[in-house]
């Protein structure tokens, strides 16, 4: 039949046909598949380095660089570091953060979002924590979901909404879901799948994964102000040194879906002091570890750093207690994001943590237990917050003195 040239005409029109069918089928689902699947890079906004200086290396860069600055423009597959003095903060473009603490490095491996708004896929961030410590808050989807993922030399993590902090080292990685906000976290490690909702868990190459390990107590009550101030806190004590200076207030106020403690002054010409108590009268020497935890805002401080002497912070923490030999001692932990003054009358920096102007800050010590020593604490008296200076604007809001045994 093909010998004729009626058989090849019928052979043209059959395969015209077909590769009209074949076209007709595959174009719309080509189309369709790439509108889908079809993404875009995304960057990462370093907010500014805490401390004074973060290190970038480009992607396909050879060395790291020094930045002291906020930089908008951080792009995926780029490695952040900071150095045993630096801290970071950094915020991806979905809406959740990083603070990275002393020495820790990680790696934006994958940060994307679908090209087209028709996609149903999930944004998608995969972070690789090479070292340190990293306190990540994964913000709630809008408008799309989030596929958030954190990889380490022991683990696979997929994280859901809420609070973490992952810890990684040459031995393990321990990863906590945060009280401040908890949610859900899936491990996979060795062959094996966990979740965890709450508490501590621990990796090491290898070995089974552990946890939860033993809770933390919390020794404060109404740390996240979810009830009114008199319950577990002393009412707000004032003092002014001038009396024409208006006093400053403490007020429990809903601030960007958290319940905070406000503090604010305007107007002052002189100093002044607005504070909450907490007493607490724990005997803590039976436990191996003590951390402190809060998240902290400051909007405005009319003062440089903390003062001429270092005392004189838009937010404080006053650890109030008893060291092992029985000496009353106080621990202070002061927050700001101006600079300090320089010139003879300025006292060296002491107990100063900067942070980012009107941006929320997840802070925590370490194991108090290691860290102070000889003068560790024996017997927690109790706990002042408190706003000292001229003028300021700041909150803060769940705080939590962890023990465990």
């Amino acid at each position: 039949m093909l010998g004729t040239p009626e058989g090849r005409a019928w052979a043209v029109l059959v395969i015209a046909f077909v590769a009209f069918c074949v076209l007709a089928i595959t174009i719309p689902l080509s189309i369709r598949w790439y509108v889908i699947y079809a993404t875009e890079v995304q960057e990462t906004t370093l907010e500014r380095p805490i401390d004074g200086a973060v290190y970038i290396k480009e992607p396909q860069g050879t060395d790291f660089i020094r930045i002291t600055q906020r930089h908008e423009h951080v792009p995926e597959g780029a490695a952040i570091a900071t150095d045993e003095h630096l801290r970071a903060f950094l915020r991806l473009f979905e809406g959740s953060t990083l603070t990275l603490y002393n020495d820790t490095q990680v790696v934006l491996e994958r940060v994307r979002s679908p090209r087209f708004a028709a996609s149903s896929r999930a944004n998608e961030i995969r972070i690789r924590v090479e070292r340190g410590r990293v306190a990540i808050g994964v913000g709630s989807p809008l408008e799309r979901s989030l596929d958030m993922g954190v990889k380490t030399s022991h683990a696979d993590i997929a994280l859901g909404e809420g609070n973490f902090s992952v810890v990684v080292d040459e031995t393990e990685t321990q990863l906590t879901v945060r009280p401040i906000r908890p949610g859900e976290a899936t491990i996979i490690a060795n062959g094996e799948i966990r979740r965890f909702t709450s508490g501590r868990c621990r990796i090491a190459a290898g070995m089974p994964i552990e946890g939860p390990l033993p809770p933390e107590q919390n020794l404060v009550v109404n740390g996240d102000f979810s009830a009114m101030l008199d319950r577990g806190w002393e009412n707000p004590e004032q003092q002014r040194q001038k009396e024409s200076d208006p006093l400053g207030e403490a007020q429990i106020v809903p601030l960007e879906g958290k319940t905070v403690l406000a503090f604010q002054r305007r107007g002052a010409e002189t100093h002044g002091e607005t504070s909450i108590t907490q007493h607490i009268d724990k005997d803590v020497r039976d436990f191996s570890s003590l951390k402190l935890t809060c998240e902290v805002r400051v909007s405005y401080q009319s003062l440089a750093g903390g003062g001429y002497e270092s005392t004189e912070f838009p937010v404080m923490i006053e650890l109030r207690y008893r060291d092992p030999v029985g000496n009353g001692r106080s621990r202070y932990w002061g927050f700001y994001y101006l600079d300090p003054g320089t010139g003879p009358e300025w006292r060296t920096m002491v107990n100063g943590l900067k942070v980012i102007e009107g941006e929320w800050y997840l802070f925590e010590t370490r194991n108090l237990m290691q860290s102070m020593g000889d003068i560790r604490p024996a017997h927690i008296d109790g706990l002042r917050i408190y706003a000292s200076g001229w003028d300021w604007d700041s909150a803060i809001t769940n705080i939590s003195l962890l023990v465990q045994e």
